[in-house]
């Protein structure tokens, strides 16, 4: 629409959006008087109506006055100001924030199709909004809501509705163009920062004429001037300050100067309790209400924001002499620190030698003269690219992040780290697991896990620790055809993607967690598996142009190649240690005793494991390169009865001897007779 903003006027309506849609009772509007000129002579007619983006088919009804060159808009009660949709979404969001744990647990929850940091901004401006006018609302009408929180909660309770903005458009409908969007029609601001001016109204902001459907339309044109971005936060307190003034004086503002009894009303005022904004008294004196009354009758809205300091940006607690001294130490040897900086000035002539000099105080000094930032490197800038691989598999990401802290055992917390692999072309998840530290022996068998599930990858892009550079993790991937890429150390942003998923991993998961998911190490695994599965897989991806990660793996994934299957996965992830066998033919892993071999005492072993499966469970034993008989664990008891296999000082006779060899000359083959007899012949 060409022209100014048309200026909102309320339509009092009771029926909801879709209603008004179905029923077209924007027909029904009607504007009998313009709000300019009750008088008439204006030639004020209906001007049609104008679409709203939602619900989809709204029409609003609009007015115009050739005299004042303004259009006005007739905005039915279910419908925001200044804003898309409906007062009962926006309530609904509020609520939800108001009762989530925090306002990035909320932000979680809704599950907008947008960005995490773009659900926050969004959130919070409707969220400062309402609160500001529940604040507004509170000085208007202390008596009904002085005492309840600025909250929508609070003012249902004290309402009974369950439509409460809807119900406080009609309650405050007077001061409907002081309250911010989406309640009240306080006049959106402009590109440079500033607020759209209007004209002021005859009426002084009081009914402006009789509306269709037996119901009053109220303008809004009471002078707002112009103020700063609310993206300030100095700004957002201020306006938060001003917003209470004006709801202490709103229904003051109304009253002409010279009505009877505005001096008694600023009494009462003065007589009750508020909650002011930045300060723990509760008490406002007369004098300073009637000084705020002036003030806005001569200078508006903008008259009621505190005025700054004249000494704003000073160091007030030191002398100029040594604030120049300090400037002067940092600037010339930048690398000092802030107390290395505070010794050397003390070191001088014109330093007091009694003078405080607070570290913080010293810091926000150079920081406010640009002193405390990290000077740049020399040389070019490193070129850094995005990139995205095209097919599933071509790529994995890997990362440990810090997770919560779980029960192990009795009533021992300990802290838990989250191991993950993202595919960089899908980011599908292919395996995720907490566990209880952040070793090789942790990270083998989430990976051994990942493959099992996804595939084998032709790249895995990992971290540059210890754990990722064991021998083992080289070995696994070099037999399973898996090129193994270290980061450069201290350049995280190659692992872009898997970061961010321990961002999303944060806000959607850790914030909802209840104490049965950190109960165990195996109920928070769980949990994780769960939310993965069931939410994170089909959420759409702005990565993946609004696409699903799974819906990306099924366009992608023909080509991913899986495991031989004469290839023993589990054995190949076994973890080794060598060990040698004590006299008992005993070896020890991770604090259980195994018993191997006795012919093995004294020798170096090598243990094949796995880190995960019970101790109770048989290891591998290897001995030069031959893999041997396996490794049981001790069991002392039964040893008291079996029958030790050692070497006996005696002779042991199993059975009869056995018969000697025969001789060559045997004596029955001797001559008969004596030896004369012989020497006869």
């Amino acid at each position: 629409m060409d022209g100014p903003e048309p200026v909102q006027l309320r339509f009092a309506y009771s029926h909801t959006g879709e209603e008004y849609v179905k029923r077209r009772d924007w027909q029904q509007a009607t504007l009998n008087r313009c709000p300019l000129h009750p008088q008439g002579g204006c030639r004020f007619a209906r001007h049609g109506t104008y679409a709203r983006v939602s619900p989809p088919g709204t029409l609003i009804t609009r007015y115009y006055c050739p005299e004042g060159h303004r259009t006005f808009s007739l905005l039915p009660d279910c419908y925001c100001a200044h804003l898309s949709g409906q007062l009962s979404e926006v309530e609904a969001l509020v609520r939800a924030v108001e009762q989530a744990p925090s306002q990035t647990a909320a932000c979680a929850e809704l599950r907008l199709e947008i960005e995490l940091p773009g659900v926050q901004r969004f959130v919070a401006r409707r969220v400062q909004a309402v609160h500001a006018a529940l604040v507004v609302i509170k000085g208007l009408l202390p008596e009904r809501f002085g005492r309840c929180a600025p909250t929508l909660l609070a003012f249902a309770l004290v309402l009974g509705v369950s439509g409460v903005l809807v119900a406080l458009r009609g309650i405050a409908a007077p001061w409907l163009a002081e309250l911010p969007r989406p309640l009240g029609f306080s006049p959106r601001r402009q590109p440079g920062g500033g607020l759209e001016k209007r004209p002021p109204t005859p009426s002084g902001g009081g009914p402006a004429g009789a509306c269709g459907l037996g119901s009053r339309v109220q303008a809004t044109g009471l002078r707002h001037p112009e103020s700063p971005s609310m993206n300030d936060p100095d700004t957002e307190r201020q306006q938060e300050i001003a917003l209470f003034r004006y709801g202490v004086i709103a229904e003051l503002a109304q009253w002409p100067t010279d009505t009877k009894g505005l001096y008694a009303a600023i009494a009462a005022k003065a007589a009750r309790e508020y909650t002011i904004p930045g300060s723990t008294r509760t008490r406002i004196a007369a004098e300073t209400i009637r000084d705020w009354l002036k003030a806005y009758r001569r200078g508006g809205f903008e008259a009621l924001l505190p005025k700054p300091r004249a000494d704003r940006g000073q160091v007030r607690g030191l002398p100029p002499s040594v604030v120049e001294a300090l400037l002067a130490t940092k600037e010339g040897n930048p690398a000092l620190s802030v107390q290395l900086v505070i010794r050397a000035v003390r070191e001088r002539p014109e330093v007091p030698p009694d003078l405080p000099l607070p570290p913080s105080t010293v810091h926000r000094l150079l920081a406010r003269h640009g002193l405390m930032e990290r000077p740049k490197q020399d040389g070019d800038p490193q070129d850094r690219r995005r990139f995205a691989f095209e097919h599933a598999g071509e790529l994995w990401m890997s990362d440990v992040m810090h997770g919560p802290s779980v029960v192990v055992g009795e009533r021992v917390k300990r802290k838990t780290y989250l191991i993950a692999f993202i595919d960089d072309a899908t980011r599908v998840i292919p395996h995720a697991a907490f566990a209880l530290s952040e070793n090789t022996a942790t990270f083998l068998p989430v990976l051994e896990q990942a493959i099992l599930r996804r595939g084998l990858p032709k790249k895995l892009f990992v971290d540059n620790g210890a754990n990722y550079r064991s021998k083992h993790l080289a070995l696994v991937c070099a037999k399973l055809g898996i090129a193994l890429i270290h980061a450069r150390p201290y350049q995280p942003q190659g692992k872009g993607k898997i970061e961010r998923w321990f961002k999303t991993v944060r806000a959607q998961l850790l914030t909802r967690l209840t104490e049965a998911d950190l109960a165990s190490l195996t109920a928070l695994n769980r949990r994780l598996a769960g939310w993965i599965e069931g939410e994170y897989h089909h959420s759409p991806h702005r990565g993946l142009e609004g696409a699903t990660p799974l819906e990306q793996w099924a366009r992608t994934g023909s080509a991913v190649r899986f495991v031989e299957p004469d290839v023993d996965l589990a054995d190949l992830f076994l973890l080794e240690a060598v060990r040698k066998v004590q006299k008992d033919r005993t070896v020890s892993l991770n604090g259980v005793l195994y018993e191997v071999d006795a012919a093995l005492v004294g020798e170096n072993v090598t243990l094949r494991f796995d880190p995960s499966a019970p101790p109770e469970r048989p290891i591998q034993v290897c001995f030069q390169g031959e893999r041997l008989a396996m490794a049981r664990p001790l069991d002392a008891y039964a040893n008291c009865f079996v029958k030790r296999d050692r070497p006996s000082r005696t002779v042991a006779v199993d059975g009869p001897l056995p018969e000697p060899a025969p001789s060559a000359l045997r004596l029955r083959e001797l001559p008969d007779g004596d030896d004369d007899a012989g020497e006869q012949r």
